[in-house]
């Protein structure tokens, strides 16, 4: 039995822009369970508004990634694999952070992932409208800056990176979450990958 965690935020969580949740297998990291097969545990920790390592001065210390990432990962040892696609919600207004401020804080926290195998994906691309969101209205191109340092972290580091935006974009309807599809696509890309990773 092959276990695998998931850490990352709503996008990992499945929510939706009404608030509610998608269902257990149509969340992606359920849809790449239903495809890796019986073999596979997978352990879902996903937080809406989790970073990697800040505070958020409005949703407080327990979105905070680093804080509670060697503590998740005791609490599921042993695990085979470590996901990781946390980036987005650092690219709030109230942060102001560049996306060389977002790829240090991702390099800082995979320091607690150095004795684990890891799988890192950049976070999803915006869709269209982003900037009418008052929440990350300056943030239309951050994702793709992100996405290339991050290319960059793991080829320093040594670990297996993988760009979601060859696969998926923001829905249309608050151009920041997956809809339904994105997650199935999602999921799909990511089984085939963690495939070859895990491979006996």
């Amino acid at each position: 039995m092959k276990t695998i965690l998931c850490f990352g935020d709503s996008n990992t969580q499945g929510l939706c822009p009404d608030g509610s949740r998608l269902s257990k297998r149509k969340r992606w990291p359920g849809v790449m369970f239903e495809h890796l097969g019986k073999d596979y545990e997978v352990i879902e920790e996903g937080l809406k508004g989790r970073t990697t390592t800040l505070d958020d001065p409005v949703e407080g210390k327990s979105r905070n990634g680093r804080r509670y990432l060697k503590p998740c990962l005791e609490s599921h040892a042993p695990l085979d694999l470590v996901i990781v696609m946390l980036g987005t919600c650092e690219m709030k207004n109230r942060y102001g952070l560049t996306a060389l401020d977002i790829s240090l804080g991702m390099e800082r926290l995979l320091k607690t992932l150095e004795k684990y195998e890891v799988l890192l994906m950049s976070p999803i691309p915006f869709g269209s409208g982003i900037e009418n969101n008052p929440l990350y209205g300056h943030a239309k191109n951050l994702p793709m800056e992100v996405t290339k340092l991050y290319e960059e972290i793991a080829k320093r580091n040594e670990i297996a990176f993988l760009n979601t935006s060859k696969f998926v974009q923001a829905n249309a309807s608050d151009s920041l979450h997956l809809n339904e599809e994105g997650h199935r696509k999602l999921g799909t890309a990511v089984a085939a990958l963690v495939a070859t990773l895990l491979e006996t």
